[in-house]
């Protein structure tokens, strides 16, 4: 709604300016009559000559294809810094896991050991099986959701082991450490679902895209030819700009999987 008051703002002062002042815009826009060559002055036009719109039109098509370019640069660098991020935070995710299934078998009580590494295998199952769908489609609330589970569920496990195996053991300070970072590696992996402004980006940049393309066809014709093909091109580029933003949007779309996890699933089997 902002938006739209904005736009009609900034289309209303300069609606209203031209209506007041466009003669005086048109007299100091003309520019004085020349004779065609071969002809002298006296053959010249005398009333002065108005300019052409196509210098207009080319200030509109150069004004859309720089915001284009600025907003479409804007978004993808967003989107590839959410893919960088949601890959190291998997990456250590995994790592974590892999530790906190090693740090599980120095725990003195074999039980309490094994039921430590079974959590560890039921977690990183959840990532695979539960979590990874719920992220390729960015159910954001889906993903977060089963995330909380997992956590709660390996947290809660590895409160009753430590209980069960009642010893004073450094491992526990260890073992708290990791499920730590854990935690946070998750939120962090979690934090790289598209936002709901993302949508709003992506077809801002898809309206300049169109804008500019119409413009550029309908404004700047040249033979037929060359036309055609030069417009073909352009258009061509265009979507594939858009395709890859929107590619990009979700990481765990395309860029980012889960297959790391499976060795950790594996690790962590008892």
């Amino acid at each position: 709604m902002l938006l739209l008051v904005f736009i009609a703002i900034a289309v209303g002062i300069v609606l209203l300016v031209s209506w007041i002042f466009y003669d005086k815009f048109i007299l100091m826009a003309q520019v004085p009559p020349k004779p065609k060559e071969g002809e002298d002055d006296s053959d010249a036009p005398k009333e002065p000559v108005v300019p052409g719109t196509y210098d207009l039109f080319g200030r509109m098509v150069g004004f859309t294809t720089l915001a284009f370019v600025f907003m479409l640069a804007f978004v993808l660098n967003t989107f590839w810094t959410n893919v960088q991020t949601a890959q190291s935070a998997t990456q250590s995710e995994s790592a974590n896991l892999a530790r906190l299934s090693s740090l599980a078998e120095d725990i003195p009580d074999p039980a309490s050991a094994a039921a430590v590494q079974k959590a560890v295998a039921e977690y990183a199952a959840s990532i695979t099986d539960v979590q990874w769908p719920l992220l390729r489609v960015a159910d954001n609330t889906g993903a977060t959701s089963a995330v909380f589970d997992a956590n709660i569920a390996l947290f809660q496990t590895i409160q009753q082991a430590q209980e069960a195996d009642g010893s004073s053991s450094r491992v526990w300070n260890w073992i708290d450490s990791t499920m730590s970072d854990l935690g946070q590696d998750s939120a962090d992996r979690l934090g790289q679902l598209p936002a709901g402004s993302a949508a709003a980006r992506i077809w801002t940049v898809v309206i300049l895209g169109l804008a500019m393309l119409i413009m550029t066809t309908a404004f700047m014709p040249t033979r037929v030819k060359p036309y055609r093909i030069s417009i073909s091109i352009l258009a061509a580029l265009t979507a594939l700009m858009v395709f890859v933003m929107v590619q990009a949007s979700n990481p765990y779309a395309q860029h980012v999987t889960p297959e790391i996890f499976m060795d950790a699933r594996q690790s962590g089997s008892p």
